[in-house]
This record gives structure tokens, C-alpha cells and sequence, in this order.
């Protein structure tokens, strides 16, 4: 079972860490990615910043 440890003025807290069940999902990572090439992904393809979304 995971723990989380946390240390703070208030001292040492020990508690354990929810676990999330696994859900079964409908398509498989395989399935998702079977004929995936670079042109379809578009990785060749660079993004373009946007200055407004810019923090300086």
C-alpha cells in the first residue's frame, strides 16, 4: 500500500495514498497506435507560439 510522508510545522503526517482501480479501458495502447506514422501525427509540423499566451 503507498504512503504519502509529509513533513511541516505541525510535524511528521503519515497516510496512505488512495489506490485507483484500474478500469478497463476499450482499446488496447497497440490497437491506438497500429498505423500511426509521423506525416499522420503530425510531428513534422512545429507549432507556433502565440504571444499572448506568452507569461513574461
Amino acid at each position: 500500500m503507498p504512503i504519502e510522508i509529509d513533513v511541516n510545522e505541525k510535524g511528521l503526517i503519515i497516510q496512505p495514498v488512495a489506490v485507483q482501480s484500474k478500469k478497463q479501458l476499450i482499446f488496447s495502447e497497440a490497437q491506438l497506435l497500429k498505423g500511426l506514422t509521423a506525416k499522420k501525427a503530425h510531428a513534422d509540423e512545429l507549432a507556433r507560439i502565440l504571444h499572448e499566451t506568452v507569461i513574461y
